[in-house]
């Protein structure tokens, strides 16, 4: 994929993909030769990382997202979520012209499940409350000492879904010895190689376990996730829309919630969509008993929240941007609408109950519209790590904002040359700590640093590191 400075950012700096970017001149000989390598590599790691280019000729803006300067081409730099990024440079000889040592690099850095090796941290990391888990149990030594695509599929499903799950893995034998044998129930070898058992365990529910073999814990890992996400309805942001909206393999539709009244809401809302989702899948049984030549193209619909205000907390939802509005208006800002992202059609949901949302996609009861061509989705959603240079002169550039920055210089020009400089400092400080308190985005940094020296693994942290 070739990358530009103008979505190089929402593309790789707000995914939560592995992302290698290679920086290339085409008119030098060491690119040209570098080319083939570096196809190979993409094409043999697609399912496990994203690859991208950046034709440094064209696109030299883009280069100012990359952590430091490129001096030498070509250059591949790694870049993963809440990882610092790493950079590897060629090194040309005579012996070794292959793809090896990218290879290697790929390998080498890419972001591993965390793992325990003892029965404390296992327990600490297994009566968390702060939010579900996923633990693996399985034979860990092998698994992360063969370096198998197949393991690093895990990895990479494992390192996507952390803003909604804490996953771990530990060696079999010390889960059972740890947890008991409910959790650790994979034993034995199947004909594809020794099992894996994977356990999620939500609130103080009993876990949910699954022995598979090491072949098919990539797909059952992923189906545990998509279920357990289908039974939330997590804030939607700019970082993990695709995730939860896209396609994954069956056609999707996003249940939109804008600004739900309370979280009792939302959960009777989730109650409501599972009995519709039970009740069609019914339907579905009883209409293919009937007649066994009838189909039903499946789908699933995955609830979100969207709030239009910000929160001062830093664990607390940010507001969308202002290009939602536009989006909503062709809902008629309704209160809960929906969008097929692959085909950006949207319905406005006018009843109350969402007990029969499955029913009315399905029998096309719900009248979808095509979003007109300048609406786009992407650009009002909310963005928790837009920097506050960027807010300030999009406040500045508005007109209100630039009246009231107009204002102030011209105050501060008219009045500071009259007042002591103490004097001066103090309104300054008072001026300041006005602005921070009423701009949500200020005041949510500002709380962020305290709160993350003593959160420091929490998602936001980790992001905003």
């Amino acid at each position: 994929m070739e990358l530009t400075a103008d979505d190089f950012e929402a593309r790789v700096l707000r995914s939560n993909d592995v992302w290698f970017v290679e920086v290339y001149d085409p008119s030098e000989g060491m690119c040209k030769s570098f080319h083939p390598i570096w196809e190979d590599v993409a094409q043999k790691n697609e399912m496990i990382a994203r690859f991208g280019r950046i034709d440094m000729s064209k696109h030299r803006r883009a280069l100012r997202f990359l952590p430091q300067r490129v001096a030498l081409t070509p250059v591949v730099f790694r870049l993963a979520r809440g990882h610092t990024p790493e950079m590897f440079q060629p090194q040309w000889n005579a012996e070794d012209r292959g793809s090896t040592h990218l290879m290697r690099f790929v390998q080498d850095f890419f972001p591993q499940v965390p793992s325990h090796d003892n029965a404390v941290s296992l327990k600490s990391f297994w009566e968390s409350p702060q939010q579900p888990r996923i633990l693996l149990s399985g034979p860990i030594a092998s698994a992360t000492r063969g370096r198998s695509r197949e393991f690093m599929q895990v990895q990479r499903v494992a390192h996507m879904w952390q803003e909604f799950f804490s996953i771990s893995m530990a060696d079999n034998k010390l889960v059972e010895g740890t947890l008991g044998k409910v959790v650790a129930q994979g034993k034995g070898k199947s004909k594809s190689g020794p099992s894996w058992t994977i356990a999620l365990q939500s609130g103080g529910a009993k876990p949910e376990t699954k022995t598979v073999s090491a072949q098919n814990l990539n797909g059952a890992l992923q189906e545990l996730i998509e279920r357990a996400v289908n039974d939330q309805a997590p804030h939607i942001t700019m970082r993990n829309y695709q995730q939860l909206c896209g396609s994954q393999g069956i056609r999707t539709f996003c249940l939109f919630m804008v600004d739900p009244a309370s979280d009792s809401r939302v959960a009777s809302a989730l109650d409501e969509l599972v009995a519709s989702r039970n009740s069609f899948a019914q339907e579905v049984l009883e209409l293919k008993s009937a007649d066994e030549e009838a189909t039903e193209e499946q789908f699933h619909i995955q609830p979100v929240r969207i709030m239009t205000s910000s929160s001062r907390l830093p664990w607390q939802p940010v507001a969308a941007g202002s290009a939602f509005r536009a989006v909503w208006a062709e809902a008629d800002q309704a209160a809960a609408f929906v969008i097929e992202l692959e085909t950006r059609r949207i319905a406005a949901v006018r009843t109350q109950s969402l007990r029969e949302l499955y029913q009315q996609i399905a029998y096309d009861d719900l009248k979808f519209k095509d979003l007109p061509e300048h609406v786009q989705l992407v650009r009002g959603l909310p963005d928790p790590e837009v920097s506050l240079q960027r807010e300030l002169l999009h406040g500045l550039s508005t007109a209100p904002g630039a009246l009231a920055a107009f204002a102030l210089v011209a105050a501060a020009i008219a009045i500071a040359p009259e007042l002591s400089l103490s004097t001066t400092a103090a309104i300054a400080a008072v001026i300041v700590a006005a602005i921070v308190g009423s701009w949500p985005m200020a005041l949510r940094r500002l709380v962020g640093l305290f709160w993350c020296t003593t959160s420091p693994s929490s998602f936001e942290c980790v992001v905003g590191s």
